[in-house]
């Protein structure tokens, strides 16, 4: 794959089911974060999310972090929410985790999310 040129990839490793409104673990996430790892893609994951509490947006978030546990993600973990617009979490250097919102069908540029 990679000397096809794919760089990275970001992999599912999780969702929440619209309808029962639980959450649930990609059948094929860990294999396949392995996978692209042993491949030499950077990786980061993502949630294909249907949060609509902030109380659900926190448990998304403590579960995908729990799944990816000893992983190293070269690229951060994304909130994929079904309503057009995608959370960005990253991590610095002295382990704050910053949130960013970023927009595709705007284009507009990623803004910070302050609380």
């Amino acid at each position: 794959v990679k000397n096809s040129g794919v760089e990275y990839a970001f992999i599912r490793v999780a969702f929440r089911s619209a309808k029962e409104g639980k959450l649930g673990q990609d059948e094929y996430g860990i294999q396949n974060l392995r996978n692209a790892k042993k491949a030499g893609l950077q990786v980061g994951v993502y949630i294909f999310s249907e949060a609509i509490t902030v109380q659900e947006a926190e448990e998304e978030a403590d579960y995908v972090l729990g799944l990816i546990d000893g992983f190293y993600l070269d690229l951060p973990v994304v909130f994929d929410y079904e309503d057009g617009y995608y959370i960005v979490l990253v991590k610095d250097s002295k382990g704050h985790i910053d949130k960013y919102q970023y927009d595709p069908s705007t284009g507009d540029e990623i803004k910070k999310i302050t609380k």
